[in-house]
């Protein structure tokens, strides 16, 4: 679990939505904060080009004037996000499938973290996989930060749910990393299953060691404890409860690596939540 957290190079996607926006926020807030650089990342997604419009040559429509505009778009926004700071802001643009090419570019600019605008679904739909957010989140090598529109634009709490599974340990570095750095309330909640004693002590013990170390790291965390049968509401009644910016979970990354199949907590959290949402898998450290 014990791996150091770092940031150095943010990779933010953009799509200049509302929501994107309310993200981009979110990035150079950290990118100020760690000193770290960013690269905004537009996506022209031929896949819906084609879909709507089959005659439309692809490769052609890369170079077209379109490309240029969001070249365009992109130096003016990076400039907008500087604002006359010190802060490093690259730019690149690709036509292609988003969660392909995020993850792509994740490699080539060496991202420590990603920051990406998230779009909530409604109804059945929001049990199941599906949108690019989710397909980044689960894909991705490093942690991703899922940006909804009714998110502040800054982070003041952060609400770190504990389980059973050591798994959700690793997530805790991150935690105190960020909370740390931006001094902000780091809150723990430790969620266990009903009358269950077993799962009760594995979780006790699971809280016991993240506050050790969230303690070494100069952070002293209010802690709730909370008995559920569902994970993922748990975590969205208590992010709310809680007025959290932040909530920090992991995802499974080997049964759903595509993003195509329901994802479980993860994918309901992230579909449902209005706070950011901070997402890892255990491979991604």
């Amino acid at each position: 679990m014990i791996r150091k957290a770092e940031l150095k190079q943010i990779l933010f996607p953009t799509d200049f939505s509302e929501t994107s926006l309310r993200a981009g926020d979110i990035a150079s807030t950290l990118a100020r904060a760690f000193n770290a650089d960013m690269t905004l990342l537009h996506i022209i997604e031929t896949s819906v080009y084609k879909s709507v419009f089959p005659e439309l040559d692809v490769e052609t429509f890369s170079e077209s004037s379109v490309s240029k505009a969001v070249e365009n778009r992109l130096n003016q926004y990076a400039e907008e996000l500087i604002g006359g700071s010190s802060l490093k802001v690259d730019t690149l643009y690709q036509s292609g499938t988003v969660s392909d090419l995020v993850y792509e570019a994740m490699g080539s600019t060496r991202a420590d973290l990603v920051v990406t605008g998230l779009h909530g679904v409604k109804g059945v739909q929001k049990y199941f996989a599906g949108s690019n957010a989710y397909k980044i989140a689960t894909r991705s090598a490093v942690p991703v930060i899922s940006v909804p529109q009714s998110a502040k634009g800054e982070i003041r709490t952060i609400l770190l749910p504990v389980v059973e599974d050591l798994n959700s340990l690793e997530k805790v570095p991150w935690a105190g990393f960020l909370g740390s750095k931006l001094k902000v309330n780091v809150k723990v909640l430790g969620v266990t299953e009903p009358n269950d004693e077993e799962v009760l002590d594995a979780v006790q013990s699971n809280v016991r060691a993240a506050l050790t170390y969230l303690g070494q790291h100069g952070i002293t965390p209010e802690v709730s404890y909370v008995e559920c049968e569902n994970f993922a509401e748990a975590v969205l009644v208590y992010s709310e409860k809680m007025n959290a910016d932040l909530v920090c979970i992991m995802t499974d990354r080997d049964k759903n690596s595509t993003g195509i199949f329901p994802g479980g907590a993860a994918n309901q959290i992230l579909n449902q939540s209005k706070t950011s949402v901070f997402t890892m898998h255990p491979d991604a450290v």
